[in-house]
């Protein structure tokens, strides 16, 4: 977590300040006394959500001879935070200066934090203890042009001024005085990814060994300045404080508030992160203090700037002063898609922007194959991850947004996140690194009676041993069995990489068992229990009901909206026996945009790369079938081009596919023989007006089966607060013949499914939905420009269709079909 209002740089510039109050009021030779003041910053603020929290702690020291100010991290001090004065959670040294606490660690509304930390030499220090305040949700974001939005000491280079001003909308609670503080984060496209100065960089050193860095070498070179290799982000954060309180309009809307002002860069688009933080009354005060000094600073009367002390203190000299504050905030965040469409003017380009100057490029004469591109390294002001657009999702919203699932798919992937994090929440931080050693084996399969396909999943899920984070391999060149009632034997095959179909006219039959045995390509062999299966009831009826708050905070789409509708139904439980149900869904949605191309062209035949007679490189459209986007190949020395990004409207109809992503399983315990009457079993988001048709499938479980996913259900329902059990791996049904102690995570189960299809006309919703594209992209469609206009990056001869931009045709995959449903009506 980063505060971007930096305590350090306030207290710097403020030192600043009282530092030429004191020399205009005292003689010279009495300035010096200003180069001895050494005095502790603390900069932390502990939040609600689930990210990265740290605590950072330096030594503000002015240099003796020209008494600037500056500042040295403190290392080996001892940080712990106490959780209502009981709890104590260590912050290990991750980098100088800078403790970090667990990486599950959250802060919960209503409990009470306290720093503590000692120095090296055995000083210690303490904060008053902070409540976590709960924060007003953002209701709505919007941006603004503003030409001439920064002040003198913002403006780009002393000179832009423009910037897109940001205002939000949220409702105050009347039970309480409220404090609000905002703050921004803002992703921009960086096409530049090092700096040099008196070496060049190099990829490896000379004796092969990959070094990526600058190297200095016999020579001394000027500076030089290298394009990113791959897509690199600059993250930018907010440099003023901005907060509020509600005494003039407790209980009320607050509509327009200005909460940022994101400058202008350049006319590219760019993603904005605004956070909406509770404060408590003394942290406000404290900041409050702060923002009055900066504005207050220069003029005859204005107030002479203090040494701020905030509420941390030298537990034996309660009169040391101790820079900054220690709080506990909630956060509300919204992320927006800026597209600066509406900006006029110039714009210094984000590398003149940030370095006050133009890039330098090395000469390629200064050897072959120079310059050479460089790495993005991640750091807080830079990443090689594209950010999400839209607020951040949960695991499962996560991975329905961004696989296609089919309704029994998802969960093993869920259940292996769960694992790794049982697995980085209980060890010692120096055992983290074994997350990357953990390789485990994700069966996802489940027989049913219905006429589709019955598919069985082999994945091989693995943590990067660098990051901890999980990923899979699908298990290729296995020999996938189902054993039907112990004799029988139905070969899969493999149609996919790490999937294996059974035969196309299998399915399967109530009362018989189904056992899952395959071999990997390396001979382990695998097998599962026997799953036989049980009948399932008709589903009498099904109907629903729109709620403009249905889905979660963790679900809502872009903009905070939680519309949708509440799929509900009726079925009649038998009487004769135990009943254990599941409930999944399927949505088809009309799409009316087919492809993205990042960094590259939609082309409906294939282009061929030609070098013309004196040596320059071009494109031309070829005979064959493509229709993908072109990507232009990589040559030493190309020029490189920014990123975009183009939307391809549909050729055809198409529909995009979505599965249930929660898991919603049922035991007739209470109502054995009884009607099941108005069940919830879906939550379809709003995503548009248009009609859609949902299929509600109702599968009958096992009594292991459901005992698994009620596990896995218990787990993803609570993750996360400090009085919930921790997560456990589920292992499922699944073992090895040779080895009892392998963890094989998933379950092979046999179901009978009844399923109805409803045909939802959304006609009682209210509001405005996102649409589509927005709703699942976080931004608006973007077309490919049309020449002679303006010209996209790649310029293709087109010689065998019409002229581009074109429309793309839609792909048959798990998340789109060019087949109309059967039930969807024109």
């Amino acid at each position: 977590m980063k505060t971007s209002f930096s305590v350090l740089r306030l207290f710097l510039w403020l030192m600043g300040c009282f530092l030429s109050v004191v020399i205009s009021c005292v003689d010279p030779i009495e300035s010096t006394i200003n180069s001895s003041l050494n005095v502790i910053i603390v900069d932390a603020i502990l939040t609600d959500v689930a990210e990265q929290q740290v605590i950072r702690l330096s030594r503000s020291q002015a240099d003796r001879l020209t008494g600037r100010f500056g500042s040295v991290p403190i290392t080996k001090a001892t940080v712990v935070v106490v959780v209502d004065s009981s709890a104590i959670i260590s912050c290990p040294e991750t980098v100088d200066g800078t403790y970090q606490l667990p990486s599950d660690f959250r802060g919960q509304v209503g409990h009470a934090y306290q720093l503590r930390f000692t120095l090296s030499d055995d000083t210690k220090y303490e904060s008053t203890p902070e409540v976590l305040q709960p924060v007003a949700p953002i209701t709505l974001v919007r941006a603004q042009f503003n030409s001439n939005s920064l002040s003198s000491t913002q403006r780009l280079n002393n000179v832009y001024t423009a910037a897109h001003d940001f205002y939000v909308d949220f409702t105050d609670p009347a039970d309480q005085t409220n404090y609000y503080r905002w703050e921004w984060k803002d992703w921009e496209h960086q096409e530049w990814c090092r700096n040099c100065r008196g070496g060049r960089y190099q990829i490896t050193n000379e004796q092969g060994a990959l070094i990526e860095d600058c190297v200095n070498e016999q020579f001394t070179y000027p500076a030089f300045d290298y394009n990113c290799r791959t897509q690199c982000w600059e993250i930018l954060y907010s440099n003023d404080l901005t907060i509020f309180d509600d005494q003039y309009t407790n209980g009320n809307t607050v509509k327009a508030l200005r909460v940022a002002q994101v400058p202008l860069y350049s006319k590219e688009h760019c993603l904005v992160e605004i956070r909406q933080t509770s404060l408590t009354k003394l942290a406000y005060s404290y900041f409050k203090r702060l923002n009055d000094q900066t504005q207050n600073s220069g003029g005859v009367a204005g107030a002479q700037p203090a040494l701020l002390v905030g509420n941390i203190y030298n537990l034996a000299k309660k009169n040391e002063p101790v820079v900054g504050y220690f709080s506990a905030s909630g956060v509300s965040s919204m992320r927006y898609w800026l597209t600066r469409n509406d900006a006029t003017g110039f714009t210094p380009g984000l590398f003149q922007g940030l370095m006050g100057r133009d890039p330098v490029n090395e000469p390629s004469y200064y050897g072959r194959y120079r310059p050479p591109l460089a790495v993005c390294v991640s750091s807080e002001s830079r990443t090689p991850l594209s950010p999400k657009a839209g607020r951040i999702k949960s695991i499962r919203n996560m991975l329905v947004m961004n696989v296609f699932f089919s309704p029994f798919r998802r969960f093993p992937l869920m259940i292996w996140l769960l694992f790794v994090s049982v697995l980085a929440s209980c060890v010692d931080p120096e055992d983290l690194m074994l997350r990357g050693t953990v390789d485990v084996i994700v069966v996802d399969g489940t027989i049913t009676n219905l006429a589709e396909p019955q598919v069985i999943r082999l994945n091989r899920s693995k943590a990067d041993p660098l990051t901890g984070r999980p990923g899979n391999l699908p298990l290729s060149k296995a020999t996938v069995e189902v054993i039907v009632d112990s004799s029988q034997v139905i070969a899969a095959h493999e149609t996919q990489i790490g999937s294996y179909q059974l035969p196309s006219d299998f399915k399967g039959q109530i009362g018989h068992a189904y056992q899952l045995r395959f071999t990997l390509s390396e001979g382990t062999q695998y097998t599962s229990t026997q799953q036989v299966m049980v009948t399932v009831p008709s589903i009498n009826r099904v109907y629903a009901q729109f709620n403009p708050t249905g889905l979660s905070p963790e679900e809502a789409l872009i903009g905070n909206l939680r519309a949708g509708h509440d799929i509900y139904l009726d079925t009649q439980d038998p009487a004769s026996e135990r009943n254990y149900y599941r409930w999944d869904w399927k949505l088809w949605e009309n799409e009316e945009w087919c492809r993205t191309c990042e960094n590259g062209q939609y082309s409906i035949n294939n282009v061929l790369n030609l070098i013309s007679g004196n040596g320059l490189q071009y494109f031309e459209t070829g005979d064959s079938l493509f229709e993908d986007c072109f990507y232009r190949p990589y040559f030493i020395n190309q020029p490189v081009f920014p990123y975009w990004v183009y939307d391809y409207p549909c050729r055809t109809q198409c529909w995009a596919i979505f599965n249930s992503y929660s898991l919603n399983v049922f035991a007739d315990s209470y109502i054995n023989g009884g009607a099941i009457a108005a069940q919830k079993v879906a939550q379809i988001p709003f995503y548009q007006h248009n009609a859609c048709l949902v299929e509600i499938r109702q599968a009958a479980l096992t009594p292991s089966a459901y005992q698994f996913y009620k596990q896995v259900a218990d787990q993803t329902q609570r993750t996360g607060g400090l009085a919930d059990t921790p997560p456990t791996a589920s292992i499922g049904n699944v073992r090895s013949m040779t080895n009892n102690r392998e963890i094989i995570v998933g379950f092979f189960t046999a179901s009978a499914v009844a399923t109805v299809r409803y045909w939802l006309d959304r006609k009682d919703t209210q509001g405005i939905p996102p649409g589509l594209f927005i709703a699942l992209k976080g931004r608006e469609p973007i077309r490919e420009p049309t020449p002679p206009k303006d010209s996209p990056p790649i310029n293709i001869y087109n010689t065998k269709t019409a002229p581009p931009p074109y429309t793309a045709t839609c792909q048959s995959n798990d998340g789109h079909t060019p087949v109309k449903p059967v039930g969807w009506r024109d």
